[in-house]
């Protein structure tokens, strides 16, 4: 169990390191987790999230030569904006996980990819048409100042754009996650899986200031949702397969999944099967 989890368990508040120490052991235990859960969903035009940010990325910057992804994971969404740009567009990626990167580095080996901390690694400034990100703006402590990062990295009128989570939308995935949130708080009454300093960009009135405290103007955030019929085992993973529980012990993962059996049947078996909100945000430099 990660120093992170100990500490969320009893209460406490950890460290930015301790967090990251947390990520980096999480995906060392299941790495490629969010391609394998966010390619089963799609939009009701049939996109991933990665197809709806990669394209949007087309629309809004269609002649950038270079972009570099934040949290880039196993480079899937680099790979579709490659398939968008062709051959031509530099791609540079950056994330914690060590085995993450490495499937990046198959997939396209025509890339760049660092592996670290994005407060840690070096962005060249005024080097990219676009910076991006998908679904890791949220976990990431001190964001304002990655996203200054982002800023400086950008040339002049440059392009942010990112998908992040939308838990205030609702939707049955958000909704199994908070349930399971409250069951394992009836055997730790003290669990509080916040990540340490983080920006709860979740809120409009906040995520605005900070983009525009980091230089951004031109901010847009558009609401969507991705869907799939889903079996019960795969609905199981989007909870054992999230940050806060992925680490726990056999034991309480298999008490959690008894405890959530009758919410994740109905989910199954629901008219809508599994739903996840989203948002698109896009910003100028």
């Amino acid at each position: 169990m990660s120093r992170y989890l100990e500490r969320a368990l009893s209460g406490e508040t950890a460290t930015s390191q301790e967090w990251n120490d947390h990520l980096i052991a999480f995906h060392r235990e299941y790495s490629g987790v969010t391609e394998d859960l966010l390619l089963q969903m799609e939009t009701p035009g049939g996109e991933t999230s990665y197809d709806v940010l990669a394209s949007r990325i087309k629309a809004l910057a269609p002649g950038a030569k270079a972009v570099l992804d934040i949290g880039c994971g196993n480079g899937v969404l680099l790979a579709r904006i490659a398939e968008r740009f062709g051959r031509e567009i530099a791609l540079t990626g950056i994330d914690l996980s060590e085995p993450d990167i490495a499937r990046a580095r198959k997939r396209l080996p025509g890339a760049t990819f660092l592996c670290g901390d994005a407060l840690a690694l070096g962005m060249n400034q005024k080097s990219e048409d676009v910076v991006t990100s998908h679904l890791a703006f949220m976990a990431m402590p001190s964001l304002g100042a990655v996203l200054e990062r982002a800023r400086n990295a950008l040339r002049d009128s440059g392009l942010l754009a990112f998908v992040a989570e939308d838990p205030l939308a609702g939707g049955t995935i958000f909704e199994l996650l908070g349930s399971a949130v409250a069951a394992v708080r009836d055997r730790f009454p003290a669990f509080t899986p916040s990540i340490p300093g983080r920006e709860p960009i979740e809120r409009a009135d906040v995520l605005q200031p900070l983009l525009a405290r980091a230089g951004f103007s031109r901010v847009s955030i558009e609401p969507f949702a991705v869907r799939a019929r889903l079996s019960g085992e795969q609905i199981w993973h989007f909870v054992e397969r999230s940050y806060p529980f992925g680490l726990l012990d056999a034991t309480a993962r298999d008490d959690l999944r008894e405890t959530l059996g009758a919410r994740i049947g109905a989910i199954e078996h629901g008219p809508e099967g599994a739903m996840l909100a989203l948002r698109f945000v896009s910003a100028h430099a």
